[in-house]
């Protein structure tokens, strides 16, 4: 049940900085990391599919879009 007395707020300071202080932890401990990886799309629904939702025959097979992007200073972001 919901404490009403005392809620959260997601757009409280006091909330963001506890956000971020767990998100450093994480990341100290090797749970947030980088990494390269497919984004499955669906052109008829216009969005990213996640893994979970990917089925396929046993004969299936992808034809595979490799898409090439310049990366830029990422300081100014």
């Amino acid at each position: 049940m919901g404490d009403w007395k005392n809620p959260y707020r997601t757009l409280d300071k006091e909330y963001e900085v506890r956000q971020l202080q767990v998100f450093h932890n994480m990341m100290k401990k090797g749970y947030i990391y980088r990494q390269d990886k497919p984004v499955y799309w669906s052109p008829s629904s216009r969005t990213a599919l996640a893994e979970a939702e990917l089925e396929y025959r046993d004969d299936h097979q992808s034809n595979s879009v490799y898409v090439k992007l310049p990366v830029i200073n990422s300081s100014k972001h």
